[in-house]
């Protein structure tokens, strides 16, 4: 009997592995048809998404804290050099340095086939904690973190994204009294030839058709330039999604007559060009256009400086502290009183569906009773190509 036992459990540790092995080989082929690639290129990208730091340097860290650096990254997935700001002697510089080239990558492709890379990457320090998360432009999850670093690390690696010379204004009648719970939104997607003309523009999906064939007939006469990989124009298709605040002024600047970012926040996160669907469509937004300056009275002489606090934004546009680098029971409720005065609206995927969204924030206190608050997502954030 105990042979025939032995045996049953020999073909069910058999029959087990296949199991096993099927299912690795469907993740990693899924894995792979989702992974990102724009104009033939994919980018590497983190096969963990947090990194261990000392205790010595995370002792160092005062508040929350986004170190900028640069890595080059060999077709083997090895980081090869840590470019940064900072002096290179440093203790800090160091250990960032011997961290992040622990860390294993996905190799970057080119046309299919494994190349070196340069990517923008950054990492936040929290104050007192050892786990330091790591932001590069394809997540380890396969998602694009940030459009606008996606985009300055194609063009780092020889790809030009298409991107909209001139555009005319365009009119929705949406007015500041409107009450919404999510924004209303277009996503297109728009081919382009070799030479920056438009073949085909199609709305992927539209919460607001009123105004979508308005918004159609805008992009079609609109002026591109065209995408440039190897040297050469080529063909290429971009994602952009409109949005539209009841707070933002209508009909829009017209896109070549000045500076895109020469408007208000809000009126430079009305209009956004993506090379790919993989990411997050539009963070939080705040519903009032003037978030940035709260009169809080009791914030009077009761404190200065800079606070710098995690936030977590629900699906319905409620925002609360995640993390704080708070040095006082008293800042902390200051601050929590400020986020009770800011109101967003949510985080949208590509879906048109609201997404909880955690990002960082910081509240300047000046002894005033005037509390600013910055919102970190949107001061860093530029997803076009739009010049």
């Amino acid at each position: 009997m105990s042979g025939a036992t032995s045996t049953v459990n020999k073909y069910v540790r058999i029959f087990v592995g296949m199991i096993l092995f099927v299912l690795v080989l469907l993740s990693s082929v899924i894995g792979e048809t989702t992974r990102p690639t724009t104009l033939g290129i994919s980018l590497t990208y983190p096969t963990i998404g947090y990194v261990a730091v000392s205790r010595e340097l995370s002792a160092n860290v005062l508040y929350e804290l986004r170190v900028p650096l640069t890595l080059d990254i060999d077709s083997a997935g090895t980081v090869i050099n840590v470019q940064k700001e900072f002096a290179d002697d440093t203790m800090f510089v160091r250990e960032l340095d011997s961290v992040l080239k622990t860390v294993a990558f996905i190799p970057g492709l080119k046309d299919g086939s494994p190349v070196c890379q340069k990517i923008l990457t950054d990492i936040i320090l929290y104050p007192g904690r050892r786990r330091a998360m790591l932001r590069t432009p394809v997540s380890d999850s396969l998602e694009i973190d940030d459009a606008g670093s996606y985009t300055r690390a194609l063009l780092a690696n020889g790809a030009v994204m298409p991107s909209i010379e001139r555009l005319a204004p365009y009119f929705c009648t949406l007015s500041s009294t409107d009450s919404l719970s999510v924004l209303p939104s277009i996503l297109l997607k728009i081919a382009l030839t070799e030479n920056g003309k438009p073949l085909s523009i199609e709305p992927l999906r539209s919460s607001y058709q009123a105004i979508t064939d308005q918004v159609v007939s805008v992009f079609n006469w609109a002026d591109y330039l065209p995408a440039v990989s190897a040297g050469g124009q080529i063909a290429s298709e971009i994602f952009v999604s409109l949005v539209f605040h009841p707070a933002a002024l209508y009909p829009t600047r017209p896109i070549g007559n000045s500076r895109r970012d020469s408007g208000s926040i809000i009126e430079q996160f009305l209009l956004n060009v993506y090379p790919d669907t993989l990411g997050l469509m539009l963070p939080p937004i705040p519903q009032n256009i003037r978030y940035d300056s709260l009169a809080i009275p009791e914030a009077q002489k009761r404190h200065y400086g800079r606070v710098s606090i995690g936030l977590v934004v629900d699906k319905a546009g409620k925002a609360e502290i995640g993390r704080i680098s708070a040095p006082s029971r008293k800042i902390y409720d200051l601050t929590n009183l400020a986020l009770t005065l800011v109101k967003f609206y949510p985080a949208l995927g590509f879906d048109g569906l609201p997404r909880q969204f955690i990002g960082l924030a910081h509240v300047d206190f000046d002894g005033s009773a005037n509390v600013r608050i910055h919102l970190d997502w949107l001061l860093l954030q530029s997803q076009q190509p739009i010049r």
